[in-house]
Order: structure tokens, then C-alpha cells, then sequence
């Protein structure tokens, strides 16, 4: 029930600056004993779990084109864009210009396919 709360507190929280230390306070142990216990928990560490939720936030901003790359670093809780460009690769096998691009494209895909008539069956 206590790492429920941790998760939860993480995914509401995850773009502010949260460290290992401040999440193990939260929960009542020791940044070492917390360590250990989240990890049985997530099956994963704190920093992995903590960057996951912050490249899905960052996902939701990059499909508006009126947010710049460096933009959305900054509101998804990273410190500087090279962190932010170095764990986005690493998660999502692109750039975060990448997935903008091919989102991008992606959607105009879609549009002209949905108003464009389908020539096989003449509709």
C-alpha cells in the first residue's frame, strides 16, 4: 500500500525535481533500504521508473507542434536537453525531433487517407 502511494505520488509529481532521497522520505525508509524495496515492488529502479514516466509526459507534449523539443524537456522534469535527448533515444529508439517528425507525418497520413477516395473499390 506504501509503494502504491510512492507510485502514484511519482506519476502525479513526475516533472517536478525528485530525487531518490526526497521519494524515500516520503515512503519512511532510508534511501538505501527504499532502494531495494522499490525495485521488489516495480521490478525496476527509481531513476528508470521516474524517466519512463517522464518520457510519457513528454510524449503527450511532442505531438503539439507548438511546443519546441527544448520546451518540453524543461516541463517534463529534465534538467538540461541532452539528458533529455540522450534518455529519450535510449526509451523510445528515436530522437525526440524524430518521434515529432514522424507524429507529424503520421497525422497528415491520416488525413489525406481518410478524405482521400478509396480508387479499388471506386467509393
Amino acid at each position: 500500500e506504501r509503494f502504491l502511494y510512492v507510485c502514484n505520488y511519482i506519476n502525479e509529481h513526475c516533472t517536478e525535481d525528485l530525487s531518490l532521497e526526497t521519494i524515500a522520505g516520503i515512503a519512511g525508509f532510508s534511501k538505501y533500504h527504499f532502494t531495494r524495496l522499490f525495485k521488489d515492488f516495480t521490478h525496476t529502479s527509481f531513476y528508470r521508473y521516474l524517466n519512463k514516466k517522464r518520457i510519457s509526459h513528454a510524449e503527450q507534449l511532442l505531438i503539439n507542434p507548438e511546443y519546441s523539443v527544448t520546451e518540453v524537456a524543461l516541463q517534463s522534469g529534465f534538467s538540461s536537453l541532452s539528458a533529455f535527448i540522450r534518455m529519450f533515444k535510449q526509451l523510445k529508439g528515436c530522437t525526440p525531433t524524430e518521434f515529432k517528425r514522424m507524429y507529424s507525418l503520421d497525422c497528415m497520413n491520416r488525413v489525406d487517407g481518410d478524405s482521400a477516395p478509396d480508387t479499388l473499390s471506386g467509393k
